[in-house]
């Protein structure tokens, strides 16, 4: 396969449906270029995309985070208060990341010391924080080499550095934002290649990240996000949209967001559907924790519970990228 046909190859796979990924990135037949441009040796120093103002803005415009550290909010979920960590819009969709690993004695992925590879940030058509998640294991010819590109990862399986990347099962959450965002209590985002140069990322959880099964058939699961306004209101009961202490505890991070599912139930994505509910004026602040104090399923779907609910609407255009944070409490 000639190069050109290769980076066709490669192209035609970042355009795939999220669940129809294939490794068409191999090479065919006999043929080595013995050497690429696109390589960087070890221990090379690759420029940051806080060096091109342009790649900057963009995902300072876009990564869905308003300040340098994203606050902790809070809400309800299955009857109990829980806390979650809101990164904006996202879409329903997964993109590639490619995570690169040695192969262990006993055949388990090891992990070498190599940032994780993406093609998309923000502001790009194709970004999304859920990412279909690609092994790329080193061979021994390996030496270190940099691949912070697409076309580097092309040419290190043709020259033999790394194997074929197997069709991906599992998903992760990764968003990427600026360097020096925080991720309260304590967390960081840590380096990632993109197109040549170092983004930034967050890895949901750290060394203890959640990996998602990608549905083999179907679209990314989005439960609803129910977002209460009293009937003679403008706004939801908000504390950041009031700009205002709503509950008395002495801060301005709460919100009575109900959440379909707690970040144990298997519908859970950290994706979310938001849904307009309008309660009578003499709402309670958490009088209402859980669906089912909304809501009641039936055969024919979600039924207003009388008295609790006076109307509904649901938003199947604005997804929203809420991440629910461990029981914990940070």
């Amino acid at each position: 396969m000639s190069r050109g046909a290769r980076r066709v190859c490669g192209a035609a796979l970042l355009s795939l449906a999220p669940l129809a990924w294939a490794g068409c990135l191999g090479p065919v037949g006999d043929e080595s270029v013995g050497y690429s441009a696109e390589l960087r040796p070890k221990g090379s120093a690759i420029a940051s995309v806080d060096t091109d103002v342009l790649l900057k803005n963009r995902i300072l415009m876009n990564d869905g985070i308003e300040t340098d550290s994203v606050a902790v909010r809070t809400g309800f979920a299955a009857g109990a208060p829980v806390s979650y960590w809101d990164f904006g819009v996202a879409p329903a969709s997964l993109e590639p990341i490619w995570t690169f690993v040695r192969r262990a004695k006993d055949g388990s992925a090891e992990p070498i010391d190599h940032p994780d590879l993406i093609d998309s940030i923000p502001g790009d058509m194709s970004y999304s924080p859920f990412r279909a998640l690609y092994e790329v294991f080193v061979t021994s010819a390996y030496a270190g080499e940099r691949i912070t590109s697409l076309r580097a990862l092309e040419d290190a399986i043709e020259l033999g550095l790394v194997e074929d990347p197997a069709p991906p099962t599992l998903y992760v959450d990764r968003p990427v934002a600026p360097a020096g965002t925080r991720l309260p209590p304590d967390a960081m985002p840590e380096p990632v290649y993109y197109r040549g140069r170092v983004a930034a990322q967050f890895r949901i959880g750290g060394a203890g990240e959640r990996r998602f099964a990608i549905p083999m058939m179907g679209p990314l699961s989005t439960p609803n996000a129910y977002a209460l306004r009293r009937h003679s209101a403008s706004a939801a009961l908000d504390e950041v949209v009031w700009k205002a202490d709503l509950d008395g505890d002495g801060d301005q991070n709460d919100s009575n967001l109900v959440l379909a599912v707690d970040g144990a139930a298997p519908g859970y994505s950290a994706l979310w559907r938001p849904v307009e509910v309008i309660v009578p004026d003499d709402y309670g602040w958490g009088t209402c924790r859980g669906e089912a104090d909304l809501f009641e399923r039936g055969p024919a779907g979600l039924q207003a519970r009388l008295g609790a609910v006076e109307r509904w609407q649901a938003n199947d255009m604005m997804l929203r990228h809420l991440v629910l944070i461990e029981a914990s409490g940070e």
